[in-house]
C-alpha cells in the first residue's frame, strides 16, 4: 500500500496547480487498492457468486418444474375422477375445463 501512496504523492506533486478532473485523476483511484486485494475479490465472486447464482437459477426452475407437476397431476386425477363417474362425454363437460 506504501507503494500507492508514494505514487499518489507524487503524482499530486507533478500536477499542482492543473485541474485534476482530467482523465489520469478519475483512474487514479483504481492505483490506490492493492492489486493482490483485486484478484482475491475476483477470485471470491467467481468461486462463490457464480455458483450461488447457478443454484438460484436452477431452484427457481425447479420449482416451477414441481409447481407445473402438481397441476398437471390435479388436473390428470379430475378427469381420471370424471372417467369414473361416466361423465367424460364431450357435451357434458362445462365451458370452463375445454
Amino acid at each position: 500500500m506504501s507503494r500507492a501512496r508514494a505514487s499518489l504523492r507524487s503524482f499530486r506533486h507533478e500536477n499542482r496547480g492543473t485541474n485534476s478532473v482530467g482523465p489520469v485523476a478519475v483512474d487514479m483511484w483504481f492505483a490506490l487498492g492493492n492489486p493482490d486485494l483485486l484478484s482475491v475479490l475476483a477470485a471470491l465472486v467467481l468461486l462463490i457468486g457464480v455458483p450461488a447464482f447457478v443454484v438460484v437459477v436452477l431452484a427457481v426452475t425447479a420449482g416451477y418444474i414441481q409447481h407445473d407437476a402438481e397441476q398437471r397431476l390435479a388436473v390428470l386425477a379430475a378427469e381420471a375422477r370424471e372417467s369414473e363417474n361416466g361423465t367424460n362425454a364431450p357435451e357434458d363437460r362445462d365451458d370452463e375445463s375445454r
